[in-house]
């Protein structure tokens, strides 16, 4: 058999709300999030300076405190991706720019291309 094959990952799936790929969200709680966090609602800003700075003695070089840190070409951008058996999510805010980026997609792979894309939008000069 050739081409792509599809099948039914339901019971793959870990109950909605558990780590690594169980998340259960639309692109619109995801925006409300980013709204709650640059606007004080869920930590201060000396909390926020903490969680998206990165920690290279302890993990990574591009790893804060649950966030990644992406180099943007409009200025600093943090956030996380992830996915599991036919699901994929990317969210990255704009520190400095101000823009949000939330992809959801029900492929395992299929986040990634779309984010991929929009970023590249976001740094053009045209």
């Amino acid at each position: 058999m050739t081409g792509t094959r599809y099948r039914n990952s339901v019971f793959q799936h870990l109950l909605c709300g558990g780590p690594a790929g169980s998340g259960c969200t639309i692109v619109e709680d995801l925006l409300a999030f980013d709204h709650a966090l640059r606007s004080g609602k869920l930590v201060s800003k000396a909390m926020l300076d903490r969680m998206w700075r990165a920690y290279p003695e302890k993990s990574s070089p591009t790893y804060g405190y649950g966030f990644r840190i992406f180099p943007a070409p409009v200025g600093r951008a943090v956030g996380h991706r992830g996915g599991f058996a036919s699901i994929s999510a990317d969210f990255l805010v704009y520190l400095d720019a101000g823009y949000t980026l939330a992809v959801l997609s029900n492929y395992g792979s299929g986040a990634p291309p779309v984010s991929h894309e929009i970023q590249n939008l976001v740094g053009r000069k045209d």
